[in-house]
């Protein structure tokens, strides 16, 4: 609701709004000096924003587990298929033994038995855990519909001017205006693609479609619109690409412009993996015929990255410079554009001194087939677009209107300096193209998504004040609800129903899962009978206990003698049954020699796991955690499974370079305290810090410290960071060296670390210099020198001079290794095993002089990661694993 008081020169009236209706009309009265008012008293808002923001964290919160269980249903699919492969593999290996069961043996049969036990115990445990999941996933739902209920009651008590309804038929609305547009095309103009006109003279007022699919309006930098050349079937797709920066990392594209504006992608096409980086920079890219024409980032050059096939490509523009920009934002240096006649690319040229060049791109050879020159010079420009072969240049007049200033026809090669203005929805924007498959621009507009079409114009809400015909002053009020919080509410009904739509996904797949392993378990229980009439065929052999025979024996040879003494007398009888009882253990012994079903190496190998089983019992007995800060143990017996906490705060699995963990040495008063630090590359920027666990995982920093400032850069390079004593200790940038960051402070310094060489990297990831780990007995760092060969260096680092103290030299080779670290003096180091297995392989004790080979395996929740440091403060080891927090338990073994 607004307040808004306008003057003219008539009488002074005052209105009562009544907030039924957005238009009102009211007669006023002629008052002192011929003047008109119009006032509008509007009442407070009384939207209760506790209860919204309330539900707001409640979203993020089932956010989270959610995100918990989908890794866990992901898990259990995963194990249903190794499962059910399990079983064919036996259905398959009874069958055969079925065909032919004189050439099995008991003891291979009685191994087969294990197998499905074994088998039919996995199935069982993963019921138990499907069953568990699933009780929590029916929890959330039920969350979920509680939030969605209140959510429908604020929008029915307090959106009195229906806002959101009118929003969600606006949507169905421009759905229809897409459709009538395209039909009325199809009818009354059907030369879309041709150029019988004469260019454009006017464009219409900005049409707002909404704000972009990550619903932030700081990704600035981006664009969106159709495929200018779209493939078959593929008429009314859209795409689009964001970010924070003007790196291009991505391309979502979308079935048509309801799953666009539903923000549901149909796919999103990744510019980068671990194993090649096809990122662009700048944001004038634009898709035709399937393939995304952006600028490649490293080299400079031309790229296009085709979306059927997944490749890229990328050529060299000639003479083209990377120093000349459009106006708005920096690296617009190549501005591709496709119209009727085909694809264009803009661009400057140090020859050109910065003025703007316009090349034709031979789409088969994808290179320039022809150039022209133009006399603007590019940074003075806002962007460019090309219609029928036509450049149209734009510049800013004022923050709230935009100017076609200048044309050049590639046609006649003439220049034409005209003036079409248009509005902006906002002050500054980073992407304008245009589109021949249906005559509109479109603009990226401070995250927003804005295109330009010939429509009346629209007005927006205010109050106005006019004399009608007999001198009456005439009051109009058009009154859109700005009390009732739109955007919040409708950000929290889409985030309610994705979570509801995912929810009830992986209910469906657990309910399948469920279902599956009831038909798993019976056909194991099929298998079983089937196998055991196998053993049981008339051709087998009867399997004897005869040890039971030789204990029996043993007892009628005892009752025997018993008997003899007794009655203190010798006979032919008694000497008769010693005879017989001597015979038939005799008789045993050759029976048990020719046991073709081998019970006796049964026997041995069951003695042999009795006594496997004795020993791990005594080493179970044999470990302890030392206590907190001491090292009386022997070091890690075993890793625990990973505990996986969340993916990362900025919400990105792209975001695979990183770090998380506690202070190792903590100041007073910070002993919960938890660290992050995260990019897409290897590049150190930042790090946040987080008062306790609970604000890690509800992504609610405390504070965010910056390493770069325009007075200064203090950021780093490579991810084998760690934070001790509020200080950040971390591999420097430039030059090579390590640095600490103090956060009390807020100020950095660095020391070149000596003979250091920046050539030895990690196994898992490049810039992995310098490994910096914490432990009970100080502060640690690894690294390799050119003298070692790339063997792996350890020192220790004396934390008041901020120099290393003592140095020691392993025997492995750095780029063998994918991690390393510390606890109590003693260096671990891992290696890959396989995608799901990690080992600690090697160890060197720095107090001995002594290293060792070891195989301790632990689990990986992911592939790859690329750090891994213990803390001393909990004993646990953090990991950061393509984007999630991961930690692991560790046990020691007793001193």
């Amino acid at each position: 609701m607004i307040t808004t008081l306008l003057s003219f020169f008539f009488l002074s009236s005052t209105i009562a709004l009544e907030p039924v209706d957005l238009w009102t009309e009211r007669n006023g009265t002629m008052g002192p000096g011929d003047e008109c008012t119009c006032e509008a008293f509007l009442p407070g808002s009384t939207f209760p924003m506790g209860e919204l923001v309330q539900l707001e964290q409640t979203a993020v919160q089932i956010s989270h587990k959610l995100e918990l269980e989908i890794v866990k249903v992901e898990m259990f699919e995963s194990k249903l298929t190794i499962y059910m492969e399990k079983v064919v593999n036996l259905t398959v290996l009874i069958k055969i033994m079925e065909d032919d069961p004189d050439s099995y043996s008991e003891l291979y049969i009685q191994e087969v038995k294990i197998q499905i036990k074994q088998v039919e115990a996995l199935i069982l445990e993963l019921q138990a855990s499907i069953q568990t999941s699933y009780s929590v996933l029916i929890t959330i739902h039920k969350e979920i519909t509680s939030m969605i209920v209140v959510l429908t009651r604020l929008e029915t008590k307090y959106d009195k001017n229906l806002v959101l309804v009118t929003r969600r038929e606006y949507i169905k609305l421009q759905q229809k205006l897409e459709e009538c547009e395209r039909r009325h095309n199809e009818i009354f103009n059907p030369n879309i693609g041709s150029c019988n006109h004469g260019g454009i003279s006017r464009l219409s007022k900005p049409i707002i479609s909404q704000l972009n699919a990550n619903l932030n309006a700081g990704y600035t930098y981006g664009g969106w619109g159709k495929d200018s050349k779209p493939l078959p079937g593929s008429e009314n797709m859209y795409w689009y690409s964001a970010s924070t920066d003007t790196l291009a990392r991505y391309v979502s594209v979308y079935t048509d412009y309801y799953s666009l504006i539903m923000r549901q992608a149909k796919k999103t096409y990744d510019l980068y993996a671990p194993n090649r980086d096809w990122r662009g920079t700048g944001n004038n890219y634009i898709i035709r015929n399937n393939t995304l024409y952006y600028q490649f980032a490293n080299p400079f050059s031309m790229a296009k990255y085709n979306m059927t096939s997944q490749t890229a490509e990328y050529r060299v523009v000639p003479k083209a410079s990377n120093r000349f920009s459009y106006h708005y934002s920096a690296n617009q240096n190549l501005d591709f554009a496709a119209d009727e006649t085909g694809l264009w690319v803009t661009y400057a040229t140090e020859e050109s001194k910065g003025k703007l060049v316009l090349g034709k791109i031979d789409e088969a050879a994808f290179a320039l087939k022809e150039v022209w020159q133009t006399s603007v010079f590019k940074p003075s420009v806002g962007n460019t677009f090309m219609v029928c072969g036509v450049l149209y240049a734009t510049r800013s007049v004022d923050i709230h209107t935009e100017e076609i200033f200048y044309m050049y026809d590639t046609h006649t090669r003439k220049e034409n300096y005209v003036s079409i203005p248009f509005e902006k929805f906002q002050e500054n924007y980073v992407y304008l193209d245009y589109n021949p498959t249906d005559q509109k621009l479109y603009m990226y507009n401070r995250g927003y998504y804005v295109s330009y079409h010939p429509l009346e114009d629209w007005g927006s809400g205010n109050v106005t004040g006019s004399v009608g015909e007999s001198g009456q002053c005439i009051c109009h009020v058009f009154l859109p609800d700005t009390t009732f919080p739109a955007d919040r509410v409708e950000s929290v009904q889409i985030s309610a129903s994705k979570l509801n739509v995912d929810v009830e996904l992986h209910i469906s797949k657990l309910i399948s899962f469920k279902a599956q392993l009831v038909v798993l378990l019976e056909e194991l229980s099929n298998l079983t009978v089937r196998l055991e009439i196998v053993e049981s065929g008339p051709d087998k052999y009867v399997k004897l206990e005869f040890e039971l025979l030789r204990i029996e024996l043993r007892e009628f040879e005892a009752m025997v003698t018993e008997l003899k003494t007794s009655l203190n007398s010798s006979s032919p009888t008694f000497d008769s049954l010693y005879n017989e009882i001597r015979n038939m253990s005799m008789i045993v012994d050759q029976l048990e020699s020719y046991d073709q079903s081998n019970l006796e190496v049964i026997r041995v190998e069951f003695a042999k796991l009795q006594k496997k089983l004795e020993k791990c019992r005594d080493e179970q007995d044999d470990f302890s955690n030392a206590q907190i800060g001491s090292c009386k143990h022997g070091g890690i017996l075993r890793v625990g499974k990973p505990v996986v906490s969340q993916l990362n705060a900025n919400l990105n699995a792209g975001y695979t370079y990183g770090g998380w963990g506690k202070d190792s040495k903590p100041l007073p008063g910070s002993e919960n305290m938890y660290w992050y630090s995260a990019s897409t590359d290897t590049l150190v920027r930042y790090v946040s810090v987080y008062t306790d666990y609970y604000s890690l995982i509800m992504r609610q920093a405390k504070k965010t410290y910056d390493l770069y400032a325009p007075n200064r850069d203090w950021r780093g390079t490579g991810n084998n960071y760690i934070i001790r004593n509020n200080t950040l200790y971390y591999q420097f940038a430039n030059p090579f060296s390590m640095a600490k960051y103090n956060m009390t402070s807020q100020t950095a310094e660095y020391r070149v670390v000596p003979k250091a060489s920046n050539r030895f990297s990690y196994h898992y990831s490049a810039n992995q210099n310098l490994d910096f780990a914490a432990d009970e007995t100080g502060l640690w760092v690894t690294y390799a020198t050119e003298e070692s060969k790339g063997k792996l260096v350890l020192g220790k680092i004396d934390e008041a001079a901020f120099a290393l103290s003592e140095v020691w030299e392993t025997s492995i080779f750095k780029q063998s290794v994918t991690n390393t670290f510390m606890i109590c003096g003693v260096l671990y180091a891992t290696r890959s095993v396989d995608i799901h297995t990690e080992e600690i392989f090697y160890t060197y004790d720095t107090h001995a002089r002594q290293e060792s080979y070891v195989s301790i395996a632990f689990e990986k929740f992911l592939d790859f990661y690329v750090n891994l440091d213990y803390n001393p403060t909990n004993q646990k080891l953090y990991m950061y694993n393509q984007g999630y927090y991961v930690s692991y338990p560790v046990k020691f073994k007793s001193a």
